[in-house]
C-alpha cells in the first residue's frame, strides 16, 4: 500500500530543490567574505520607498 503524500510536491521535485539549496548555501559559505556583514541602507530607507497608502487592487 503506498504512503499518503505528505505535500503537493513530489518527493523528485523536493530532492531537486533540496540539492539546489545545498549548493547555493556551500557556494556562499565558500564565498562569504565577498558579502558585507551590515546593509547598505539607513534607518528609514525602505519605509520611505513605499507609498504612502496600499493598493486598492490585489
Amino acid at each position: 500500500m503506498p504512503r499518503p503524500s505528505l505535500g503537493d510536491m513530489p518527493t523528485s521535485e523536493f530532492r531537486k530543490y533540496g540539492h539546489q539549496l545545498v549548493d547555493w548555501v556551500a557556494d556562499y559559505l565558500e564565498h562569504v567574505e565577498q558579502y558585507p556583514v551590515l546593509p547598505a541602507v539607513q534607518p528609514g530607507d525602505i519605509r520611505k520607498s513605499l507609498p504612502s497608502a496600499p493598493p486598492k487592487d490585489p
